[in-house]
C-alpha cells in the first residue's frame, strides 16, 4: 500500500496517510499540527475517509477533531481509550503541551480482531494494551502500524496512568499474529524533531519482540511523571 507520513507536534508524532486510490485516504493518528496535515492533503489532492487511532494520548489525537469536523468522517479506536478523547488529564495534554485541547465529539469503537472495510481495503484492529489500556495496532494488507506499542529497537513506555508492563509483554507474546507483516513504527534512534522522510521509516521483523522486555525503554518523555494537578 502506498502511504505518506508526517511528523506532527513537539513530540514529532508519526501521522500516516494511507492511499486508497481515487484520491481517497485513511489517516492514522493526528497530533498537534492539524493545519500542516490539511495543507498536505490539499497538496496531494487527497480526501480522507476515516481516522484510525492507535491510542488516546494527546500527541496522537490533538488534531483529530479539527480534521473530523472539516470532513465529517468517522474516528475509530478501542473502547478502553475513549475517556482520553475528552479528558485532558487522562490524555496527558496538561503536561505534554500548553496548546488548547479540542475534545473529539464523535467516534466509533472497534473490538480486538474486528475488521473495517474502507474503500475496499480491510483494516483490522489488534489490541495491544500496555502503553495505554486501549492501545492498538492497525493491520492493512502486509502493513502494521504500531503507534506507541512498538518502536524501532524499543517499545512504548508503561509508566503512564493506565499503563502496564505485564500487559505490554503479553501483547508481544501474542505477536505471532504479526508474522510476515512489515511493521512501521517510530525510530527512536533519530532526533524526534528532525523531518521524517519516507525512506527513513524503519521496517521491523517481529519474530523476536519478546526480547524487548530486556531492553531499557527508549523515549523522549521525562523520566518521571508528575502528579495530576
Amino acid at each position: 500500500m502506498e502511504y505518506l507520513s508526517l511528523m506532527l507536534g513537539s513530540l514529532a508524532t508519526n501521522c500516516y496517510l494511507l492511499k486508497l486510490g481515487d484520491g481517497k485516504c485513511v489517516i492514522v493518528d493526528i497530533g498537534e499540527g492539524a493545519p500542516v496535515l490539511l495543507r498536505r492533503l490539499e497538496t496531494e489532492k487527497l480526501t480522507p475517509c476515516a481516522i484510525l487511532l492507535t491510542h488516546g494520548h494527546f500527541d496522537h489525537i490533538a488534531g483529530v477533531e479539527q480534521v473530523r469536523e472539516k470532513f465529517q468522517i468517522p474516528v475509530y479506536l478501542h473502547a478502553l481509550d475513549v475517556p482520553m478523547l475528552s479528558d485532558r488529564n487522562a490524555n496527558l495534554a496538561y503536561w505534554i503541551s500548553d496548546s488548547p485541547f479540542q475534545a473529539v465529539q464523535a467516534w466509533q469503537t472497534v473490538a480486538d480482531g474486528q475488521t473495517l472495510t474502507i474503500a475496499q481495503k480491510d483494516f483490522t484492529l489488534i489490541h495491544t494494551p500496555g502503553h495505554t489500556p486501549g492501545s492498538v495496532c492497525w493491520k492493512c494488507e502486509d502493513l502494521l502500524l504500531t503507534g506507541d506499542t512498538l518502536f524501532h529497537m524499543s517499545r512504548g513506555r508503561t509508566d503512564f496512568p493506565g499503563g502496564s508492563d505485564a500487559q505490554m509483554l503479553e501483547s508481544f507474546r501474542n505477536s505471532r499474529r504479526w508474522r510476515g507483516i512489515t511493521v512501521y513504527c517510530r525510530d527512536t534512534t533519530r532526533n524526534p524533531r528532525s523531518p521524517l522522510k519516507k525512506n527513513t521509516i524503519q521496517p521491523c521483523e517481529v519474530f523476536n519482540t519478546c526480547q524487548l522486555k530486556k531492553q531499557k525503554h527508549q523515549n523522549h518523555f521525562p523520566s518521571s511523571f508528575p502528579d495530576t494537578p
